[in-house]
């Protein structure tokens, strides 16, 4: 591709703009999340991953928590275990988690320093032949 740009973007690329990789994402949301439903969090956590010992460092990655999350809300209604959570319960968590990530991503836009980075990465991406393959 002569004079043509090919931009080879993975999971750090947002880390310049000062978000958090998506390993750290969840063990850095924690300090945020809502004290009112910290505690049905944390039950939720325990019940995915019974060995976890409440502290932040050990937090599952959040794609997989989403996941579980996910697929025991589905799951609940044909299950007769009589489980601890509702899936309107773990929508209401899954929601607050979620609001709570775009919050901080909000803020983390509104006060980021790194528009010139932006702003160069933006007029490379306008040159006719360029590319970008992301491994996000």
């Amino acid at each position: 591709m002569d004079g043509g740009r090919v931009f080879v973007i993975g999971a750090g690329f947002s880390r310049a703009f000062g978000y958090p990789t998506a390993d750290r994402l969840l063990r850095l949301l924690w300090r945020r999340l809502a004290v009112r439903w910290k505690k049905d969090f944390e039950r939720v956590v325990q019940f995915h991953h019974p060995l976890w010992t409440g502290e932040r460092r050990g937090l599952p990655p959040i794609e997989i928590l989403l996941t579980e999350l996910y697929v025991n809300r589905d799951l609940l209604p044909v299950l007769t275990l009589g489980g601890k959570f509702s899936p309107s319960r773990l929508d209401e968590l899954i929601d607050d988690l979620l609001l709570a990530m775009a919050n901080w991503f909000h803020e983390i836009h509104s006060t980021n320093n790194r528009i010139d980075l932006r702003n160069a990465f933006v007029d490379f991406l306008k040159h006719p032949l360029a590319q970008v393959i992301s491994f996000n």
